[in-house]
């Protein structure tokens, strides 16, 4: 859901720069934690709320040997959100790399979304 390409937006989340997928409705920004966080709604910003994060604190989302986790959202009511519901967890996802495309190889294609 949240493969592709980002690109900067131009403007700061929490004194971080904002990146966006330019193929939809998709974000990447730095909670205010200091987790980066993938999004498909920019209300989660101020909640620092988001289906995918970085498994600790980061400068830049590129910083290497960052890990992502995965929300899984077992509350039975296909929303997505933690709200209480129970069940809910992050889940670490090795798939799930973020890089920058100067002087890196490509990523095999088993990786590209």
């Amino acid at each position: 859901m949240y493969n592709g390409a980002y690109e900067m937006a131009g403007r700061r989340v929490h004194g971080a720069p904002l990146y966006v997928d330019p193929r939809g409705a998709r974000f990447l920004y730095k909670a205010s934690t200091g987790m980066w966080m993938l999004t498909n709604d920019e209300a989660d910003f101020a909640g620092n709320r988001g289906h995918v994060g970085s498994a600790r604190a980061a400068v830049l989302p590129t910083e290497f040997g960052l890990g992502f986790e995965v929300y899984d959202d077992d509350d039975n009511d296909d929303d997505d959100v933690d709200d209480g519901g129970g069940g809910s967890t992050w889940t670490s996802e090795a798939a799930v790399a973020v890089r920058t495309d100067i002087g890196q190889p490509p990523l095999p294609s088993s990786c590209r979304g």
